[in-house]
């Protein structure tokens, strides 16, 4: 190997195993002409490629520690460019004909209002409308008419354990067409939104609204890089088609990874935003089944910003309830080896977007919001689990802890779903995570059970315990 390339390796060697700052402005500085030419060749466009240059770096950031041992950066630097300069232009062609025929529709008529139906209520809607003869009506007479089993045998001229199978399986198909929206319910959950679906209230809306107004485009920042949230949009896109894309080459074949939900790293921050010191376990104490990597805890809420309010005597803030579980989750996640941050350990408040800034700020495999709900159905209970739209690693990850959860026989799964069902672009605070960041919502403090359990330290403990499960049976389908 030459001297330069191996001067290069050893710069990424430094960089990934140590965090060195110097190494990787020298990084930077030899090789930026060589990237910003290769983006502009590639874009014709001096700005974008400008844009894409960042999006090169910050995506070395996040491969250095994958790079094949002695690999030639520049070459792997010129690839990358490449490769991230036609995918962004794509991009670009696809948004600019939104753009075009969003501006042509608008002049042609208004758009309809669609009010507060949420994404799970169409989807609800239309898996009804799917429906056959036989499985609405057995829908009908359970859920609408409020009959017994024993009454739809006898409508049917069918044993009661038949007509249960009949709605069972009206049920699963209703599961099963919601499913195909990204939208993932037990059959349980189903049913008790079908009964409760004449009840329209809508639901304690404090949380949507705050993540809606901290959503505000800002700036990431890192001692490597100062990622404007364009150019950390730009990466993830690039980052999800370099995933899906197998590359022949050694280099982009690591790639893959992604896919597995390893998220963007940005590394090197000399003032990181304000995040409590790292807690691990001391040397050795680690169980065998560990979980090594880095985990950020995000309690929800917290200072000003109760969350939402239980009814009733005794007044339990949610804010209190979040701390409460996460704290105890810290616990646990370091008996087993995470090196875990979290965005606040005690009463404060930070805006949602600085606290997702933290997720990016340290070398973070998996970022885990910690909530609790309300609504005004009191009858609406159980554990949901949010992923951001379209990310399937979060999705599996979602899916997972809330398998893990409901083990724990605590609270009942309520489901895994898409953010969207909430917001038509979703939680921020997970939309600027690149990826295997989720959203918990413990519970519903609504729902007397749930409150009860949710007021438990013992059962916060087995919460968190049922989150760790999940958190490791989704690392071990990694591997």
């Amino acid at each position: 190997m030459q001297t330069r390339q191996r001067h290069d390796w050893d710069l990424v060697r430094q960089y990934a195993r140590h965090g060195s700052q110097a190494a990787f402005d020298e990084l930077v500085r030899r090789h930026m002409k060589l990237v910003y030419t290769t983006c502009r060749r590639e874009l014709g466009d001096p700005w974008l490629a400008e844009d894409v240059t960042q999006v090169v770096f910050l995506i070395l950031s996040r491969k250095a520690g994958m790079l094949p041992p002695g690999a030639i950066v520049s070459r792997w630097l010129f690839k990358t460019a490449r490769f991230a300069s036609q995918d962004v232009r794509k991009r670009e062609a696809r948004r600019l004909a939104r753009e075009a025929s969003l501006r042509a529709q608008a002049s042609a008529s208004a758009e309809v209002d669609s009010g507060d139906v949420s994404a799970l209520d169409m989807a609800l809607l239309s898996a009804l409308g799917s429906l056959g003869r036989s499985d609405w009506e057995a829908v009908q007479f359970r859920f609408y008419e409020e009959m017994s089993f024993h009454e739809i045998g006898e409508r049917y001229g069918i044993s009661d354990d038949a007509a249960q199978k009949r709605v069972s399986r009206a049920v699963d198909r209703i599961r099963r067409a919601i499913a195909h929206e990204g939208i993932c319910l037990t059959a349980a959950t189903i049913a008790a939104l079908i009964g409760s679906e004449n009840s329209q209230a809508a639901p304690n809306t404090a949380l949507q609204r705050i993540e809606q107004a901290s959503s505000l485009p800002g700036s990431v920042h890192s001692g490597a890089l100062a990622v404007q949230s364009k150019i950390y949009g730009l990466t993830k896109g690039v980052l999800t088609a370099m995933a899906l894309k197998n590359m022949a080459t050694a280099a982009l074949v690591l790639v893959v990874a992604l896919t597995a939900g390893a998220p963007l790293i940005v590394q090197g921050q000399s003032n990181p935003s304000a995040a409590t010191p790292a807690v691990t376990a001391p040397a050795g104490s680690a169980d065998s089944n560990s979980l090594p990597f880095t985990i950020v805890l995000d309690p929800g809420h917290g200072g000003s910003d109760s969350g939402a309010t239980s009814s009733g005597p005794g007044r339990v803030l949610e804010k209190d309830l979040d701390l409460a579980i996460a704290l105890k989750l810290r616990d646990l996640l370091a008996a087993k080896g995470a090196r875990v941050f979290l965005t606040r350990d005690s009463d404060v408040y930070s805006i949602p977007s600085k606290r997702a800034r933290i997720g990016v700020n340290h070398h973070t495999d998996f970022f885990l919001s910690i909530h609790c709900g309300s609504t005004s159905r009191e009858t609406i209970s159980g554990t949901t689990v949010y992923y951001h739209a379209q990310n399937k690693a979060a999705q599996s990850l979602a899916v997972s802890v809330l398998n893990g959860v409901a083990q724990q026989s605590v609270l009942p799964a309520y489901g895994a779903m898409s953010d969207t069902t909430r917001f038509t672009n979703g939680f921020s605070i997970l939309r600027e995570q690149p990826s295997n960041a989720i959203l918990i919502q413990c519970g519903f403090m609504s729902n007397p059970l749930d409150l009860s359990a949710l007021t438990d330290p013992e059962k916060q403990t087995r919460i968190a315990q049922g989150i760790v499960d999940g958190l490791t049976a989704a690392a071990s389908s990694r591997k």
